[in-house]
């Protein structure tokens, strides 16, 4: 049970490591994105949340500059692939029942 709820948390930190990958793009495309500045506002205060601190033994300050270096020391998409394996290496494929529409482990 305990490892299906780390590999939940390892899910949702991905997700946002992938969605601030993707505003940082957008705004390095249009700097007035308002959308894309609010989204990269919004997982910045997930990162130095208290949610993130439940999810992760990790400190989230530290987690976030590390992601920031990473992010804006890139071209687009020219590595986003490598978060994702280093993430990937917690949580198994997922297996998507579209009958239900549920996420199987």
């Amino acid at each position: 049970m305990a490892d299906g709820y780390r590999r939940l948390a390892a899910a949702i930190v991905l997700q946002a490591v992938k969605d601030y990958e993707e505003a940082v793009d957008k705004l390095k495309e249009d700097k007035w994105d308002f959308s894309a500045k609010h989204r990269k506002q919004e997982i910045e205060q997930f990162f130095r949340g208290d949610w993130f601190r439940v999810l992760c033994d990790m400190d989230g300050e530290q987690a976030l500059l590390k992601l920031k270096a990473r992010t804006y020391g890139r071209k687009k998409d020219s590595d986003t692939v490598d978060t994702a394996m280093v993430l990937q290496a917690r949580v198994p494929k997922t297996r998507i029942c579209a009958a239900r529409k549920t996420v199987r482990w």
